[in-house]
């Protein structure tokens, strides 16, 4: 016999009680918002995942949906347009989300762009460059970096892309393993014979002996190397080696 699962997801205010006795005491969230959510779950199909509008638009941009049209809801006094998660999205933050819906026109921020070209220059002609942004909540930093990877003048360049998470601060290398997974080219679900076969497929490119950057590079994207080399050196020349492949990756 198989399990079949059906979601009903709502948002919004939610007010929380106490339930219990003096030996146990639990908590359980009521009123019209999880109202919703319970009626979302009862129209939902087995195997499907139902949405509010209230939730549509805070997940808009980051998963694909299909509209089933407005359903009556028993206690509301309008019908609510119903929405079935398909999938998600390859959307990263929520101004990848806005981005493709369509920007305003981009308007001011000249000298901050300039800054940033001259960056790019230098970096062109071999010095390392990091540029920080700084600035708070929605001055439009993400939109700068937008209309820099944009410019005619970055056409030539390789970008990448990887964004850093308060709960990754416990995974090592995490900026590093998102960039190298990009330029590589692997995908979410790639298996580790098919992620040894791109990575073997980008190091060709490379003259001279491949092994020891080859095993550097599994081992950061959690992959036994294989390589007796490689598992008799300790944490420091492990590191370095890590380092130095990361920087040779053409």
């Amino acid at each position: 016999m198989s399990i079949q699962i059906r979601v009903g997801l709502n948002s919004g205010e939610v007010v929380v009680r106490s339930i219990g006795g003096d030996l146990h005491m639990e908590y359980t969230a009521v009123g019209h918002t999880t109202h919703v959510a319970a009626r979302m779950e009862q129209i939902a199909a087995p195997g499907t995942i139902l949405i509010s509008p209230a939730t549509l638009r805070l997940v808009e941009g980051y998963v694909t949906v299909k509209s089933l049209g407005s359903r009556p809801i028993r206690g509301l006094e309008t019908p609510l347009e119903v929405h079935e998660i398909i999938g998600g999205s390859a959307v990263r933050s929520r101004f990848h989300a806005a981005a493709s819906r369509g920007l305003s026109r981009f308007i001011g921020r000249d000298i901050e762009i300039e800054q940033l070209l001259q960056a790019l220059e230098r970096a062109h002609r071999g010095q390392g460059q990091v540029v920080a942004l700084v600035g708070q909540p929605g001055v439009g930093k993400s939109r700068l970096v937008w209309e820099l990877i944009g410019s005619r003048r970055t056409n030539a360049a390789l970008k990448l892309e990887a964004g850093c998470v308060p709960y990754g601060t416990a995974t090592p290398w995490l900026p590093a393993v998102e960039l190298v997974k990009e330029h590589i080219g692997i995908k979410k679900g790639d298996d580790s014979a098919t992620i040894r076969d791109k990575l073997t497929a980008r190091l060709r490119a490379l003259d001279g002996d491949q092994p020891p950057m080859a095993s550097a590079l599994l081992s950061l994207l959690d992959i036994a190397p294989n390589d007796p080399a490689w598992a008799a050196l300790g944490s420091f020349e492990r590191r370095q080696q890590t380092i130095d492949a990361v920087k040779r990756l053409p």
